[in-house]
C-alpha cells in the first residue's frame, strides 16, 4: 500500500490464550494493508504467552503486565499505540488478509464524523475451522450501512475482532470501564456512538472462535453486565429516545439473547424462563427480518429449547 495511508494499531490483549494467539497474531501480520502495527497485551499470562511472543522479536510490539482484566489490556494498547487509527483483535479470533484493507477503504469515503468502521464476522471452532455464516440470529445478509445509536441500544451488531475505530474516539469519550467483566465492548460502542458516527461493512472479514473457555459462555454474568451497561446508556440519556415501546424492545430482545446463552450451555430450564420472559417484555421484534421472522422464530425457539 502506499506510505501515504493512514496507520493502524492493532491491539490484541491477550490472558492465557498461547495455545490460540499465534492464529491471532499470524493473521495480523499478513495483512495486506501498511503501515500497521501489532500490539499484544499480555496480561498476567501464566501459560507460556511471554515466550510465544519473544519469538516474534521486533515484528511485534509485546507489553506485559500484572493481570488487571481485559478493559485495562485493552486501555494500555490504546495508549501505547502510535497511529491514528486503532483496530481490535481478542487472542482466540483471526482475520482475513484484506480486512484492514476494506476498512481503511470505508474509512477514506466516508466523512470524518465517522469514529467506527467494523465488519461483519463468522465462527470457527476450536481447531481454526471456519464458518462465513455470519450470526446465530439472522437469517439474511445486511448490507454496508450506518448503524445509529438506537439501533446499537437495541442488539449488539459487532464484536470487538470487528473494530477499526479512530483513536480521538477513546481521546473524548473515554476508555473501556475496568468494573465490567462482560459487555465492557459494547459499552464503550455505544458511548462512542453518542458522539460519533459507526459504519458496519457487510463483508465477513474476521471470525471468532467459540471454544469451552469463552468469556461470553457465563449467560448470567453477561446479563448481569449487559444490563448495568443499557442502564447507564439510558441514565445518561444521549440517545434521545425515552419511549416505553422502545426500552420494552431493548429487554425484549436481551431476554432473548440470554436465552440462547442458556441454550447453548445445555440449561433447558433457564432458557425456556428467558425465552418467556422475552415474550413478556413485548411479543415481536423491532426488525423480524434480521432474526429469522422474529416471532416465528422465536415459536420454533420455544420448541428447540423443550426437546
Amino acid at each position: 500500500m502506499a506510505a501515504e495511508n493512514p496507520g493502524v494499531s492493532v491491539v490484541i490483549p491477550a490472558y492465557n490464550y498461547a495455545h490460540y494467539l499465534n492464529d491471532a497474531v499470524d493473521s495480523v501480520l499478513a495483512q495486506t494493508y501498511s503501515p500497521v502495527e501489532v500490539i499484544v497485551v499480555n496480561d498476567g499470562s501464566t501459560d507460556g504467552t511471554r515466550e510465544l511472543l519473544d519469538a516474534y522479536g521486533d515484528r511485534i510490539v509485546a507489553v506485559h503486565q500484572e493481570n488487571q482484566g481485559l478493559s485495562a489490556a485493552r486501555n494500555t494498547g490504546i495508549h501505547r499505540a502510535r497511529y491514528e487509527f486503532v483496530a481490535f483483535l481478542d487472542a482466540d479470533d483471526a482475520w482475513e488478509p484484506d480486512k484492514l484493507a476494506c476498512q481503511m477503504e470505508c474509512f477514506r469515503n466516508l466523512p470524518e464524523t465517522y469514529g467506527i468502521v467494523a465488519c461483519d464476522r463468522g465462527t470457527m471452532d476450536e481447531h481454526g475451522v471456519r464458518n462465513p455464516k455470519a450470526t446465530t440470529f439472522r437469517k439474511f445478509p445486511r448490507p454496508s450501512r450506518e448503524v445509529r445509536l438506537g439501533d446499537m441500544l437495541l442488539r449488539s451488531h459487532f464484536c470487538p475482532s470487528a473494530v477499526v475505530a479512530r483513536r480521538a474516539c477513546f481521546a473524548q469519550c473515554g476508555e473501556f470501564d475496568t468494573a465490567l467483566r462482560s459487555s465492557e465492548d459494547r459499552d464503550m460502542w455505544l458511548r462512542i456512538a453518542e458522539s460519533w458516527q459507526v459504519h458496519i461493512d457487510d463483508r465477513v472479514l474476521c471470525y471468532t472462535r467459540k471454544h469451552s473457555t469463552n468469556m461470553s459462555s457465563n449467560a448470567e454474568r453477561m446479563d448481569r453486565n449487559m444490563r448495568r451497561v443499557l442502564l447507564a446508556a439510558r441514565d445518561r440519556g444521549k440517545s434521545g429516545i425515552a419511549s416505553p415501546l422502545f426500552w420494552a424492545r431493548v429487554w425484549s430482545f436481551q431476554h432473548f439473547q440470554t436465552a440462547w446463552m442458556h441454550y447453548e450451555a445445555k440449561q433447558r430450564g433457564l432458557a425456556f424462563w428467558r425465552l418467556f420472559r422475552s415474550f413478556l417484555s413485548l411479543p415481536w421484534f423491532p426488525h423480524p427480518q434480521e432474526v429469522d421472522e422474529g416471532f416465528l422464530f422465536r415459536l420454533r425457539s420455544l420448541r428447540l429449547f423443550l426437546r
